[in-house]
């Protein structure tokens, strides 16, 4: 449920538009009514229930409009420039990336993607409004090159 300062119990609407590059590059990262509503969504559906179970999440990346998205080198087809993503990590540093994708992996939420990525943060995804969960659970530590979640063949500098 939306608060007037946030978009859940736990996320503020500033930490999900808020980007350094935005700010360097002055670009306007204010979203429209239905990204406002995919980012209810997102807190509400994953965001807050990863919380619940994990402590504290810092969000590095949320909202990202398109000129915001492609200054960030983001995917053309990026569930951020919609309002569906954000990219976390743990604040407890006992809890690892690892950690967190299997939990999502395992925990029925409505997930459309989660993805460990270049061993520094997880993304995770909700559907469009209009579309069913995958459900993918990936990887990825080059540009453009996923595969599916696999532990045991993260490369030992990657895992975090």
């Amino acid at each position: 449920m939306a608060t007037p300062d946030g978009y859940s119990a736990h996320f503020s609407r500033r930490e999900l538009l808020f980007s350094e590059t935005a700010v360097r590059h002055g670009i306007d990262n204010t979203p429209g009514p239905l990204i406002e509503r995919n980012l209810v969504r997102l807190c509400t559906d994953l965001l807050e229930p990863i919380r619940q179970h994990f402590g504290a999440i810092a969000i590095s990346s949320g909202y990202r409009c398109p000129a915001l998205n492609a200054a960030v080198r983001g995917s053309k087809t990026s569930a951020h420039v919609e309002g569906r993503a954000a990219d976390l990590r743990p604040v407890e540093p006992t809890i690892s990336l690892t950690d967190v994708v299997r939990w999502v992996q395992a925990s029925g939420l409505p997930y459309d993607q989660v993805i460990y990525e270049f061993g520094s943060w997880v993304h995770v995804a909700v559907a469009a409004s209009d579309g069913a969960a995958r459900h993918q659970a990936l990887m990825i530590f080059e540009p453009e090159k996923y595969a599916a979640f696999d532990p045991a063949n993260i490369p030992a500098e990657r895992i975090a």
